[in-house]
């Protein structure tokens, strides 16, 4: 998960904004028609201008958030 542990994306998802945002970001590409894979996820940061390091993080936080939801099932 490029350089995050688990513990450190748990404590971020966490924070109800940071949930909020990324459950947004998730629904979003899905709106889209687009898949909440890496590559897209990348690919649309670069479109929103979002610096590599955010767009890694953002990568991440939303695979933790997606496992954790399938998890959950």
């Amino acid at each position: 998960m490029c350089g995050y542990s688990p513990d450190t994306l748990d404590a971020l998802l966490a924070d109800h904004d940071t949930l909020a945002n990324v459950d947004a970001t998730i629904g979003t590409i899905r709106a889209l028609g687009l898949d909440p894979r890496p590559a897209v996820i990348r690919q649309q940061a670069a479109l929103n201008e979002v610096e590599p390091d955010r767009a890694e993080l953002l990568v991440a936080l939303i695979g933790r958030r997606l496992s954790s939801m399938e998890g959950a099932l």
